[in-house]
């Protein structure tokens, strides 16, 4: 029995050798972890800072092309009315000089008419000789 006690006592400090090995071991792990986690926020709070300066630069790019654009639209929405007030003049202009031609061209015919008549005898009126002057 005695044996057994001793036998007894030995596992019993045994197990608390392992039980204290084991916390030693267990904190241990966990302050190699901690280290590790801290080192991993670490980079991971610097990649976020760099991410944030990549953002800030390409806001900064975005904003400079959208004014560049901006400025290019408006200065292209100027030309396009510009262009489109002088076609609408030509195309006034045109409608004019056509309707010119028109009256012109009716008017010959009836100069050419009223000479006709003068050179084939027939009696020209008043109104025809003062209109031939013209």
């Amino acid at each position: 029995m005695a044996r057994l006690h001793s036998l007894l006592r030995a596992a019993e400090a045994d197990k608390e050798a392992v039980q204290v090995q084991a916390k030693a071991e267990t904190q241990s792990i966990r302050e190699t972890i901690r280290a590790e986690g801290n080192l991993c926020a670490e980079e991971f709070r610097k990649q976020a800072v760099s991410r944030e300066r990549d953002i800030h630069i390409l806001k900064e790019q975005y904003a400079a092309v959208q004014e560049s654009y901006s400025a290019r639209i408006s200065d292209l929405q100027a030309r396009l009315a510009k262009l489109r007030s002088r076609y609408k003049a030509l195309e006034g202009r045109r409608n004019l000089e056509m309707e010119g031609f028109s009256r012109d061209i009716a008017t010959l015919k009836r100069h050419v008419v009223k000479l006709e008549n003068l050179c084939y005898g027939t009696k020209l009126t008043n109104d025809d000789i003062r209109l031939l002057r013209m």
